[in-house]
């Protein structure tokens, strides 16, 4: 009410008493006796919300961003950079005119005639020659015997360099090494790649260099598949195990699975389980001419131990037997643990 009786009339934003009426932005505050005491606060003036800074960026962030531009320019320079050329092999290609009367089988001949001579040396490695055996007793080796096996001159490749006025020849042979050192015999197998320099002189063929080629990329040597029936060829192996057995050594011979006993010195019976011929599969190799057979075996080896007595041990795995065609006969090389 006003001082004259009329009355008072409350604006729309106006608190009264204790009861409010509208928005309370700007509102006065008003008591019973129509005083006004004061005014509320304008939220939007007085509790502003800080603004809030950007966070700086994090050390994980600057990373990711040097890995994306180390990659983008990697991927730029691979875009720019023109391609590698193929590697070349140092096996010369066929140039120039060959010398009146020259033939291939003459000159595969004369190199086939220094892988022989090759063959007899009594080391295990041998000078101006392309095998060689490095084992931590070579050095000590008596009774080394090389042994070629397969067809060494079947696949080879017949190049005539006329840059150089000489035939290269290229091949592979497998030959074997047997010898003895202090632990005992020892069989070592090699698969090798000749190169034989061969000159033509006075309408004949002369061997001028034999070495190892270790270069890459090779020229492809296949070699003919000599066709042996698969009942032959796990029988050999069969027969090969059965001999392998028939030692009374602690250890099984050296063309053998790599197989110890126990029994120190002593004397010991080995013994097949079953056949390791079963399940076997033989599969010709094109690139070195040989067989191999992949299979399991399983044997035992009996002896006796002081204060123990009647032992027995256990053997078994998987095997590579390798076997090769010498002479037109199929044989056993050796049987690796696989």
């Amino acid at each position: 009410m006003t001082g004259d009786g009329a009355p008072r009339r409350v604006g729309k934003n106006t608190v009264k008493g204790d009861r409010s009426f509208g928005s309370a932005d700007g509102s006065l505050i008003i008591y019973g006796d129509g005083n006004v005491v004061g005014s509320l606060p304008d939220v939007d003036d007085d509790d502003e919300s800080p603004v809030e800074e950007e966070p700086a960026s994090s050390p994980r962030s600057l990373v990711w961003i040097l890995i994306a531009g180390a990659v983008g320019a990697i991927i730029a320079l691979c875009n720019i950079m023109p391609d590698l050329p193929e590697p070349k092999s140092s096996f010369p290609s066929e140039n120039g005119a060959r010398p009146t009367g020259s033939n291939d089988a003459a000159v595969l001949a004369a190199a086939l005639a220094g892988l022989h001579s090759c063959a007899k040396a009594l080391v295990l490695q041998p000078q101006n020659c392309p095998q060689h055996v490095k084992d931590w007793g070579a050095g000590d080796a008596t009774t080394v015997t090389w042994r070629i096996h397969g067809v060494p001159g079947d696949g080879a490749v017949i190049h005539y360099n006329g840059e150089e006025g000489r035939f290269h020849v290229l091949g592979t042979a497998v030959m074997t090494a047997s010898y003895e050192t202090a632990s005992g015999p020892n069989l070592k197998l090699r698969v090798i790649q000749f190169w034989a320099r061969v000159e033509w002189a006075a309408g004949e063929a002369k061997l001028a260099e034999l070495r190892h080629y270790d270069d890459t990329p090779r020229p492809a040597v296949e070699k003919s598949n000599p066709q042996i029936p698969h009942d032959l060829a796990l029988s050999l192996v069969k027969a090969a195990f059965a001999k392998c057995v028939k030692t009374r050594k602690p250890q099984l011979p050296p063309e053998c699975p790599e197989t110890y006993s126990g029994a120190g010195s002593g004397r010991v019976s080995w013994k097949l389980n079953g056949d390791p011929s079963i399940n076997a599969k033989p599969r010709f190799e094109p690139s070195t001419g040989l067989i191999r057979v992949d299979g399991n075996y399983s044997m035992t080896a009996s002896y006796s131990r002081l204060f123990f007595g009647a032992t027995s041990e256990p053997a078994s795995g998987r095997y590579d037997a390798i076997l090769s065609v010498d002479d037109g006969k199929a044989r056993v090389l050796r049987i690796n643990a696989a």
